[in-house]
């Protein structure tokens, strides 16, 4: 097989394309925001569930939010293979929320194929196909998760502690899964003086609700988390 195709384009994806717009991304083929709702954030974030993609495909003027179902036909009739290109399983069945975990099982198995066939390429001196050089280094940020890396930033120029992301909640009784949160603080912005704080973008209520009970003062958006840190600061510098 030759080498991942860019789904709108039908280009390979190489190192040599350029411009903010042709930069590699790892996309997740089934939106986070839409498995949610189902399934545990480790079955969400699966590697059988990334691909690559230019920033452009992966913008919300193309793939955005849309679910396998909805654009996978369009660009395999635009670009016959494309799909076989980033080993993605061709039954649409599989297409589906409600099928998710059978996507996952079988892309796993077309990946494991795709490694193997490249292991054996590699023992006969067959040459692999090209690497990608750090200066064009695909990016594994979402925009849920460029936000959050902003925020933590900007936190951290404040001159508080950096958090956490994905920290992880003792296991859920009911379910057996642990509870990953966004972004978290556990000792507080100002370590051991202030309150654990999470900060849970497009969670769930019961994720909310876990990190309340485990004493985390939790924020569902930035505008409420940048006044509570400003309002934060205000205190610090009138109790010094």
């Amino acid at each position: 097989m030759g080498q991942a195709r860019d789904f709108c384009s039908g280009l390979e994806l190489k190192q040599h394309l350029v411009g903010k717009q042709n930069r590699l991304q790892v996309h997740h083929i089934f939106p986070k925001s839409r498995l949610r709702d189902r399934y545990h954030h480790r079955q969400v974030n699966a590697l059988a569930n990334f691909c690559f993609l230019t920033a452009e495909c992966n913008g919300p003027k193309h793939i955005g939010n849309r679910l396998p179902e909805e654009y996978f036909p369009d660009y395999e009739a635009k670009h016959q293979g494309v799909l076989a290109s980033q080993w993605i399983p061709f039954d649409s069945d599989e297409w589906t929320v409600q099928r998710y975990p059978q996507f996952l099982e079988r892309r796993r198995e077309l990946l494991a194929a795709a490694a193997n066939q490249l292991l054996r390429d590699l023992r006969e001196g067959i040459p692999a196909v090209e690497h990608l050089e750090s200066s064009s280094a695909p990016e594994f940020l979402d925009d849920e998760e460029r936000e959050l890396a902003a925020l933590d930033e900007w936190v951290v120029k404040q001159g508080l502690s950096s958090g956490e992301f994905r920290f992880e909640l003792p296991a859920d009784p009911s379910s057996g899964h642990p509870i990953a949160l966004d972004l978290a603080w556990p000792e507080g912005l100002q370590a051991e003086l202030t309150e654990p704080v999470a900060l849970l973008l497009n969670e769930p209520a019961e994720v909310v609700a876990a990190a309340s009970a485990a004493g985390f003062r939790c924020f569902t958006d930035a505008p409420s988390f940048h006044l509570y840190v400003l309002t934060l600061l205000g205190e610090s510098e009138e109790a010094d």
